[in-house]
């Protein structure tokens, strides 16, 4: 019996060890995911407090640079969202959408594609539209400064998130860029979009390879049908702030179906959408801001997303933008630092505006608009067609 105790003990004292280092891998491994977890749970972004620049000339013609400090507010986010046509690069889509979860809102503001922008520095921007930034923008990078084409491609939206915040008087904190493919292969991931159709929509453009034939009524887009509704322009009363209204209904459909086809249960289709956001989508946003702005928008209320268009006008060739309303819509929606933007600080350098042509100027500076509406989740917007 002696002979036989020592070897029992040492027996139960090897499988006590092993039982440790099984137990100890698995609290490492279960810290691990609870750390990473509770990270992507309790992220939260940062925003940066901005300097925004107020001229004023004094007695004798001289300008003076007077600065004013803005602080941020957490808790309430901008992102520059771009739709592109990779045939010619320009981007048709291009939107400025809020998330504030301090209020449970979402707000969305279209800039339309033909709005006035001046060239900045140094690039000319041939026909002074916004749907042009973006790509003279990357054309600048890659082909005056010699960047490599993935790096000046996120140079230019950088470029362009940073001029439409010095302009604005916003922070925009995060940007993306889609091209067209990506906007199909995502709208297909969550199953397509129901949308009521106002009227037939046909159109043949040999040289964008785009053809549109979707007929009236109630229906489910797929990919390629929603491409079609979100780029057709023709036959619109208001030309092409139509267009601009009939992505109004997209985007607000888009949302009620996002909500209504992801869930914890639905695997298949978080893995298909989240395959094709990263796969399609360029965007300095980390994967714990996606998780975190995710989040907020699957908690939204349909009633709190509101759909704009940056109050303006059009003159022959151009959407111009009205100061006076702009400030008004940023002010109220825009906004994420702890005091009001004045006029004094709003687009100081008129990159909007252009004094020497008063059909630019006389939008820019005056009080008659053609589309001020804010639209919410629950609106029905009307597209007038001819």
């Amino acid at each position: 019996m002696n002979n036989n105790q020592p070897r029992t003990r040492a027996r139960r004292s090897r499988v006590s060890t092993k039982h440790k280092v099984i137990v100890a891998v698995i609290l490492v491994l279960y810290t691990a995911i609870l750390t990473t977890v509770t990270y992507f749970l309790l992220h939260k972004p940062q925003s940066d407090d901005r300097q925004f620049i107020e001229y004023v000339t004094d007695e004798e013609g001289n300008t003076i640079e007077i600065t004013h400090d803005f602080e941020a507010v957490s808790g309430s986010y901008n992102i520059l969202l771009l739709g592109q046509d990779k045939e010619a690069m320009l981007t048709d889509v291009i939107m400025i959408m809020n998330i504030n979860n301090n209020n449970g809102s979402v707000t969305v503001m279209q800039i339309p594609r033909d709005t006035y922008v001046k060239s900045t520095d140094g690039v000319s921007i041939i026909t002074n539209k916004a749907n042009e930034l973006f790509v003279d923008h990357f054309n600048y990078y890659r082909n005056v400064k010699g960047e490599g084409e993935n790096k000046a491609y996120m140079h230019a939206l950088e470029t362009m998130a940073e001029l439409l915040s010095d302009s604005l008087c916003i922070n925009i904190d995060f940007a993306a860029i889609m091209d067209l493919k990506g906007f199909k292969n995502i709208v297909n991931a969550i199953g397509g979009v129901e949308m009521d159709v106002p009227a037939d929509m046909e159109y043949y453009d040999p040289v964008q390879d785009l053809t549109i034939r979707i007929p009236a009524g109630h229906q489910t887009l797929n990919g390629d049908m929603a491409e079609g509704f979100v780029r057709f322009r023709y036959g619109y009363v208001q030309g092409d702030l139509g267009r601009v209204n009939a992505q109004k209904q997209f985007v607000i459909a888009f949302f009620n179906k996002l909500k209504s086809s992801i869930s914890i249960t639905n695997v298949s289709t978080i893995t298909n959408l989240a395959k094709e956001v990263f796969d399609n989508i360029e965007t300095n946003l980390g994967i714990d801001d996606i998780v975190y702005f995710g989040r907020s928008a699957l908690s939204l209320d349909m009633g709190n997303i509101r759909m704009l268009t940056m109050p303006g006008n059009v003159n022959y060739s151009h959407y111009v933008m009205n100061k006076a309303k702009t400030l008004e819509a940023i002010n109220a929606y825009f906004n994420t630092f702890d005091r009001e933007i004045t006029s004094a600080v709003f687009d100081s350098k008129g990159q909007f505006n252009n004094p020497s042509d008063p059909s630019v100027s006389n939008i820019y500076n005056g009080e008659k608009l053609f589309d001020d509406n804010i639209y919410t989740g629950e609106d029905d917007i009307d597209v007038p067609r001819t």
